[in-house]
């Protein structure tokens, strides 16, 4: 057996343990590849071993979900309204991401209108010095015109 063919020891039954989830949920995580997994022939048998690669550096702890013991009846309202504060946590912690990343293109979006606006205004300056010029070249030939015209009138 090869190095990475030995990490496949994990069965199902140990994995839902670990994860402290369903059996199903393993098997549908298998099938998503969300777990990598081989079915190994074990005598007269074939089981699914997972690879602990997948179950002991994390993958899916964090997909698993933790259950207390809970010593009394908790109430549906209860329950619903934990929920709904849970969710409502979670919510406004997005919203608060969101909001940053906004924050942050907003101050991009106004640095670089900034930049686009200076450049404008130094290109606007280029093109009135160049403007003056062409018309102080434009006037000089009109002279030069004129006084050609005049010259020819005497001749």
């Amino acid at each position: 057996m090869s190095n990475e063919l030995e990490k496949y020891n994990i069965t199902v039954s140990e994995a839902k343990e670990i994860l402290n989830v369903a059996r199903k949920t393993i098997y549908r995580w298998i099938n998503s590849e969300k777990l990598r997994a081989k079915k190994i022939n074990t005598g007269d048998t074939r089981k699914w071993f997972i690879h602990e690669d997948d179950i002991y550096e994390g993958k899916l702890i964090n997909e698993s979900i933790e259950i207390q013991e809970v010593n009394r009846n908790i109430k549906k309202e209860e329950l619903m309204n934990e929920l709904i504060e849970a969710i409502g946590e979670r919510n406004e912690q997005a919203v608060a991401s969101i909001k940053n990343t906004l924050d942050k293109q907003n101050e991009l979006l106004a640095e670089l209108l900034e930049n686009h606006i200076s450049q404008l205004q130094e290109e606007n300056e280029r093109l009135k010095q160049e403007n003056q010029r062409l018309r102080g070249k434009l006037e000089e030939a009109k002279q030069k015109g004129l006084l050609g015209k005049v010259k020819g009138l005497f001749k």
